[in-house]
């Protein structure tokens, strides 16, 4: 039914903005703090592709990726949902008119910097082919600089031609066709649009999809759930990795093992596998009802049929980007303003699991069991060894303080409580107690990276992340990459990039200039306001913090923009390496950044100048309570910043706006509020880590300064894992599972390294403060302290072997899961390979095996264990100019709670 526009002219006045703005706000903050089940609402999509119909919940799909375009011709779209009337009221009607005028400066805007980034494609172009001829340098003309810039469309072909270079398969590139005569953006948006939906809904293809348009029609989102068989037969063509099962190595490939918890082993993906029942199934809890075939693209086609599948959805989430990015160029398009982005799609039925909603609770402060294996299947590999990475930390961490409160209850017995918490735990003196903290800080460090190799490895073996992988499918793209692939001197039929290693080489000479610059700043800060106090100044050193402290902040913000950049040098194809260098360059520059003060102050400072009035080490004391307290606020800040920005995005600028023009407010879809929510992106993982790693680094290199901190950092470690937990299952999108996981450095990559030198920084650290700091050993003369030091420093040397042989880094459990998992391998070879021979003898497979023949309805054995990619047939792409999109449906929710529908589309 037709919805009245605008509110009738008898209508009370509405309320102020600001009045609506906090009411707006506090039933935002309700609905996802208070409310125990904060992603379920009536508004979600659950229907199917056009025409528009009604779907139960216990219908409803499962999407598992979406794609978020700007919507074509939106000042058209705007002015027909506008429906101008002189009826309305006028301040209604100018608000409407300033909208829309604002609409169309920035769709000249947008114009004009899609015509200037085809003008500078089309300097490259002609430059390139230029060079190839040998004529040196090609520039556009005068004249062919305002074709670019000067109108308000680009040259004929143009955008035909950008379309065609947008498609990376070479056989699509030969049959792609589309619209010769797009000249302007919104052609060329529109071209998009038209391109996915005809690559998602060809026969060879027939992925799943639905699309729909926002609340304010600005936008187009399209869902794509990839079907079982696509993916099943993507992931045999790429040799991805699927689990055996249990039942089945025992009673199939007859291999008898010992009690215990087994792990299968993993191996390539074949059709004959699957059918023969030895893979692993998961189950599904999102499957839909079994319903009678229809053809492709029909709305009744069912999703998902009942039952188990062999792939988890995080495998199927890898599989359709590998599958898409093999024919689009993505980043190019949202470079180019044609794609604003795309992202994976949370399954909200495993959200709202209680396992799940336990984890992600906000309030569950002490609560440090996690689900490892559910976070793993759901996120991936690697936010999952984060989280288990943390979890292992606070149960070591929980030891730690436990054999500080016995040094700290030795202090009592022999001075009392008084001064075991005046002087000992937050003063500077009962240095012997300091020496067997500083021991048992050096002992517990140890012990935990040794034991961390240990569990990390049992992880990786679990998760097949050990097992020999052939697979072809590509990691997530890095969207910075910009080197050139030459043929690989290994294999010439593999790409690589070049350039890599002069890259390498440039980027860590700069970080060494630049982590020299810090070291000289903080030193000459320091010397400055020594000397100021030396001439009476009695507020130099309280300044010297404040000053410091803002030091720190500055140089790590510029350090962020300034690390980027010097990644880029290194040309990472992936996400994974790119991933890998920053972290690394990020994690160093902060502990040079956060810890030259602190070296200073507790080294350096005795030396050069004299300490402040509260002595050197109350003056540490005092700056560990105020990293800790920084560290805390950051883990809250964590929780905030994307319920605020959730709020702004779908409150403030979508739905304000919308009722201002005097259109019903309506709420956002669960979709449509996931394209509003921040991305959780590989900086954001290694911000995360940062924010666990620091405040470690704190208590074992300095931490017999402040006895205390220990509590301290089991609090920060225990609210920034619920901040992590509650911005990924609440507040923000879900971040592509993908492993991000080097062959290299015991499972956690660049961050196993970071801890390995953590442990010798420590080390030195610990030793260090005994030597020149603590009595009796700070009367002695240089050399019977440098002597001590190399003393100490063997006998830790010593103390890691002794610890290497206790407790080795790969376990005997995990030695013998792998020898395991190879003798699976080889036995189902020997199997397939029987099974050839049995063929070619005419005998009975089930009399010689006793069961049924696994290739029976599959390829040959040759086609099987070679699995050649055979050239398939086009998928005939096209793009059109002249589709529509004013009509899309958009998604309302509904008001009446009791409705059996969990959303309705509106429209055409």
């Amino acid at each position: 039914p037709a919805r009245p526009r605008g509110p009738p002219r008898d209508a009370p006045p509405p309320p102020p903005v600001w009045m609506s703005f906090l009411v707006g706000a506090w039933q935002h903050v309700q609905g996802v703090f208070v409310d125990p089940d904060p992603l379920r609402t009536k508004s979600d999509p659950v229907e199917a592709e056009w025409p528009v119909r009604e779907v139960s919940e216990e219908q409803e799909p499962d999407f598992t990726f979406c794609f978020h375009f700007p919507m074509p011709n939106i000042v058209e779209v705007q002015k027909k949902r506008n429906n101008y009337s002189k009826n309305k009221a006028d301040k209604q009607l100018n608000r409407q008119v300033e909208h829309l005028e604002h609409l169309k400066e920035k769709d000249r805007a947008d114009h004009k910097r899609f015509s200037k980034a085809l003008g500078e494609r089309a300097v490259r172009r002609k430059r390139a082919a230029a060079q190839a001829r040998g004529r040196g340098d090609r520039r556009l003309s005068k004249g062919e600089l305002e074709d670019w810039h000067g109108s308000e469309t680009v040259p004929e072909g143009v955008i035909a031609d950008l379309f065609k270079s947008l498609i990376l398969n070479p056989r699509e590139q030969k049959h792609f066709r589309c619209s010769e005569g797009a000249r302007t953006l919104s052609d060329a948006r529109a071209m998009t649009i038209d391109l996915f939906l005809n690559f998602f809904r060809s026969s060879r293809e027939c992925y799943h999809t639905f699309l729909f348009a926002s609340v304010d029609r600005d936008e187009v989102f399209l869902l794509v759930k990839m079907p079982e068989a696509a993916a099943l037969a993507h992931a045999e063509l790429s040799q991805h990795l699927v689990q055996l099962s249990p039942d089945a190595v025992e009673n199939k490939l007859r291999i008898k093992l010992s009690t215990g918890v087994h792990n299968p082993a993993r191996v390539p993906y074949r059709r004959v596998l699957r059918d023969a029942g030895l893979l692993r199934r998961y189950p599904r809890e999102d499957a839909a009802p079994a319903a009678p075939a229809a053809p492709c693209g029909d709305p009744r086609t069912p999703l998902l049929g009942p039952g188990r599948g062999v792939l988890p959805r995080a495998d199927e989430i890898q599989l359709l980007y590998d599958r898409v990015t093999d024919f689009l160029d993505l980043e190019t398009m949202k470079r180019l303003g044609l794609l604003l982005d795309y992202f994976p799609l949370h399954t909200r039925k495993r959200l709202l699991r209680p396992d799940f909603q336990a984890w992600g609770g906000i309030w569950n402060v002490w609560r440090w069991d996690q689900p490892i294996d559910e976070i793993q299947a759901y996120f991936g590999t690697a936010i999952a060894l984060y989280f288990d990475f943390v979890a292992y930390l606070v149960k070591a961490m929980i030891i730690f303080i436990l054999g500080t409160l016995g040094i700290t209850c030795w202090v009592w017995a022999e001075h009392g409580l008084y001064n075991a918490i005046r002087q000992y735990l937050l003063g500077s003196a009962y240095h012997s107690a300091r020496i067997a903290l500083a021991m048992w800080t050096i002992v517990w460090t140890e012990v935990f990276i040794v034991t961390l190799k240990a569990h990390v490895a049992r992880r990786m073996n679990q998760w097949g992340c050990d097992s020999p992988d052939f697979s072809t499918v590509k990691a997530q793209e890095n969207p910075r990459f910009h080197g050139k692939l030459q043929p690989s001197e290994v294999d010439g039929n593999l790409l690589e990039v070049s350039g890599q290693a002069a890259g390498r080489r440039r980027a860590s000479l700069l970080t060494a200039l630049f982590v020299s610059f810090v070291v000289c700043c903080v030193a000459g800060l320091y010397a400055f306001f020594a000397h100021l106090d030396r001439q009476g100044f009695d507020w130099a050193y309280g300044m010297a913090s404040c000053v410091v402290s803002g030091q720190i902040k500055l140089f790590k913000q510029i350090w962020k923009t300034y690390s980027q950049k010097l990644v880029d040098l290194e040309n990472h194809q992936d996400l994974e390496g790119y991933t890998d260098s920053r972290g690394f360059k990020v994690i160093v520059f902060q502990f040079i950044n956060a810890f030259a003060s602190f070296g200073y102050v507790a080294f350096a400072m005795p030396w050069l100048d004299h300490c402040p009035p509260e002595g050197c080490w109350g003056y540490l004391c005092h700056q560990m309570v105020i990293v800790f307290a920084t560290f805390l606020a950051f883990a809250l800040c964590d929780i905030v910043e994307p319920v605020a920005v959730i709020t702004y995005r779908t409150w403030w600028r979508e739905q304000r706006a919308s009722s201002r023009q005097g259109h019903e407010l309506q709420k956002l879809s669960y979709f449509e509020r996931q394209g509003k929510m921040l991305t959780y992106t590989c900086d954001s993982l290694i911000e995360d880590w940062c924010q666990i790693i620091m405040p470690l680094a704190y208590v074992v290199m300095f931490g017999i300064t402040m006895p205390g901190c220990g509590v301290l950092a089991l609090l920060c470690f225990g609210l920034q894992m619920r901040a992590d937990a509650f911005k990924l299952t609440r507040s923000m999108r879900r971040p592509y599972p993908s492993k991000l996981i080097p062959k290299t450095s015991g499972g956690l990559g660049v961050w196993m390294r970071v801890l390995e030198v953590l442990s010798v920084l420590a080390i030195l650290s610990n030793i260090g403060l005994i030597v020149f700091s603590l009595n009796p050993f700070a009367s002695w003369s240089v050399k019977h302290q440098l002597i001590l030091f190399g003393a100490l420093g063997l006998g830790t040397n010593g103390l890691k072997v002794l610890l290497g042989c206790f407790f080795p880094e790969v376990g005997d459990d995990v030695l013998l899961a792998r020898a395991r998992h190879d003798h699976q391998r080889q036995k189902l070879q020997h199997l397939l390979v029987q099974n050839a021979a049995v063929a070619r003898e005419s005998k009975s497979f089930k009399e010689y095996f006793g069961f049924e023949s696994p290739s029976r309805h599959s390829r040959s054995l040759s086609k099987l264990l070679e699995a050649p990619e055979e050239e398939a047939r086009p998928v005939l792409l096209r793009a059109s100019s002249k589709t529509s999109f004013s009509e899309v449906p958009h998604l309302v929710g509904d008001s009446d709670p009791d409705e059996s529908v969990s959303g309705k589309a509106v429209g055409g």
